[in-house]
């Protein structure tokens, strides 16, 4: 929801920002606009979603605006908003006047009170005289003050109520807004929710230091912020009227069902697939093949259309962005500037009533001391409570951001939730589906198990033959290790006897008689000769033979023992090739 709302005391709303909400909207939304001098025609795109904006020839100061569902019904003069518009600025005039009346009253009462205080050392005898006129001037300076206290207490709740109150208003047409404007795609850099506050309305507290000064700078970057929207504005109308044809131009020429088929074909394969122009414009040939009242410059002419309406889409938004920076940029400039101003105010004022510290001490009087030091502190409460305010400002606007941005942080967790929950309903149809082969498998192999179940019993038998006489040589092996263990254990009992032999270190570690003689030895040419060639097997070779894969093949298949097998393998060839020894 936008904030930039600009209030007076008696408004509700700003008439201004209502008024350039409309012509934004007028102007950003992607649909076709026909002028003419006497008649501004209707906008219309969706019959659910209107935009219409009528002129009364008879009347020339009479406009009305119609905006979108949930807007229908509810019109619009805009003779009556500027009209409000004059009038609110006119009671932010006199405000300010009566601002800076105050202001200046203020100051004349102290102005008053210094050359009081100035004339009790020329007359001494006038003192009490004139400490009286003092008394009575700051009971005055005191109820200025309050009265100035509560004037702008009571703008604050204004202030609040009514943008309270304004963005309820707005709060139910944020989606429709939202949806005609176009800001529906991702855009990075980009949030509706966090478009800028040009708003520096805040600041009219420091109006009672700066003055004038205050509404010169306020009036200046009011001007410019009306400059830049209206540069905005220019921008953004001249990149809608670069459009080669109206939209009502192409429904006379072209049925709508045409241009519909257009904008779906274009859509998908440029806008969410981001085809080729070339695969583009051969799909749109083909979407009309049928239609020989379309010619190749009837679709060059619909799509430019489609690719102006991108264009001018993406155009807006960078305006749009182009211009919320901007304008932040301006704001913060014209803010720091103003708390400059507002330091240096301060500072000047500290440097006087450093002054009049040292006056006091000068003249050895009391009681000026406890006056200057009781103007000090109200002074500094006055800028403490604009501290206060501007701190409380800024908390304020970041509880709106960091609920922004949990609104935000809610979205993402649901966006979580429902891809979680189609991943588990794709698990569950994917396992479902799984579970439905495996069992379609399963009863494919029990019917070729019934099948083949005499084959599979002799096979059984002959390899639980094969089994017995393996378990039978395994006896025998570990029945020979058994005997062979026991030999050896009788022939330790025999050889009993060792020989005592001295140990030698340098015998055990020095080189033997083959390895010194292999040292001396020079080698020639003769002693690399290969005298004789080891044959042996390959893989590939092996594969060579026709008996070799044959019987691979009835192995992997688990039919090289049954009688098929042998029968195939004794009607080939008894002798291998040759050519598989190396």
């Amino acid at each position: 929801m936008r904030k930039n709302m600009n209030f007076s005391i008696s408004e509700n709303e700003s008439a201004r920002f209502l008024h350039n909400q409309v012509r934004k909207t007028y102007y950003e939304a992607p649909k076709a606009i026909e002028y003419d001098d006497e008649n501004i025609l209707a906008i219309e795109d969706d019959p659910a979603k209107e935009l219409v904006v009528q002129k009364n020839p008879t009347d020339e100061d009479s406009t009305t605006i119609s905006l979108p569902s949930p807007y229908h019904g509810n019109q619009l003069s805009m003779a009556s908003t500027l009209s409000e518009y004059d009038e609110a600025k006119n009671l932010r005039g006199e405000f300010q006047k009566g601002l800076l009346s105050s202001v200046y009253d203020v100051k004349s009462y102290i102005n008053a009170v210094k050359e009081d205080r100035k004339a009790i050392k020329l007359r001494p005898s006038a003192a009490a005289s004139i400490n009286a006129q003092i008394e009575k001037k700051r009971m005055e300076i005191h109820a200025l003050m309050t009265e100035m206290k509560g004037t702008f207490s009571n703008i604050g709740r204004e202030l609040k109520e009514s943008f309270s109150e304004l963005r309820a208003n707005l709060g139910e047409s944020k989606m429709q807004l939202q949806e005609v404007l176009g800001f529906d795609d991702a855009v990075k850099g980009f949030d509706l929710e966090l478009v800028t506050d040009d708003n520096i309305d805040f600041l009219d507290i420091y109006a009672q230091f700066l003055g004038e000064e205050y509404f010169k700078m306020k009036e200046n970057y009011q001007r410019a912020i009306a400059t830049m929207s209206e540069l905005f504005m220019l921008e953004n109308e001249r990149a809608r009227m670069s459009a080669p044809i109206e939209y009502e131009q192409l429904c006379e020429q072209y049925d709508s069902n045409v241009i519909q088929r257009a904008t779906a074909v274009h859509d998908t394969y440029i806008v969410q697939q981001g085809k080729s122009r070339d695969m583009y414009m051969e799909r749109l040939a083909l979407e009309f093949k049928e239609n020989s009242t379309l010619q190749k410059a009837d679709l060059d002419l619909i799509d430019a259309y489609l690719e102006h309406k991108r264009w001018f889409k993406q155009r807006s938004k960078a305006l749009y962005r182009d211009w919320e920076r901007d304008k932040k940029e301006l704001r913060d400039k014209t803010v720091k500037m103003i708390e400059e101003e507002v330091e240096e105010t301060k500072s000047r004022l500290m440097k006087d009533l450093e002054l009049y510290r040292m006056e006091s001490k000068k003249e050895k009087k009391h009681y000026k001391l406890e006056e200057k030091r009781k103007d000090y502190e109200e002074k500094m409460r006055i800028i403490n409570e604009i501290e206060a305010d501007k701190k409380r400002y800024e908390q304020e606007e970041q509880r709106e951001k960091d609920r922004i941005a949990k609104m935000r942080a809610e979205e993402q967790k649901q966006l979580a939730q429902n891809f979680k929950q189609e991943r588990a309903k794709l698990s569950a149809y994917e396992r479902e589906q799984r579970e439905r082969r495996d069992e379609e498998e399963r009863e494919r192999v029990m019917e070729q198990l019934r099948r083949n179940k005499d084959k599979i019993d002799e096979i059984q038998r002959k390899e639980m033959e094969k089994y017995e006489q393996l378990y039978q040589q395994k006896e025998m092996r570990q029945r020979e290790g058994e005997i062979k263990q026991e030999r050896l254990d009788k022939a330790v009992e025999k050889y009993a006897f060792r020989p005592q032999v001295e140990g030698d270190f340098d015998r055990l570690i020095a080189e033997t008689t083959a390895r010194e003689i292999r040292k001396v030895t020079v080698s020639d040419a003769a002693d690399n000769v290969q005298l004789f060639k080891n044959p042996g097997y390959t893989t590939d070779g092996l594969m060579k033979d026709i008996r070799f894969k044959v019987s691979t093949a009835l192995a992997e298949a688990g039919l090289q023992g049954t009688s098929y097998g042998q029968e195939l393998l004794r009607g080939l060839g008894s002798k291998p090739e040759k050519s598989i020894l190396i």
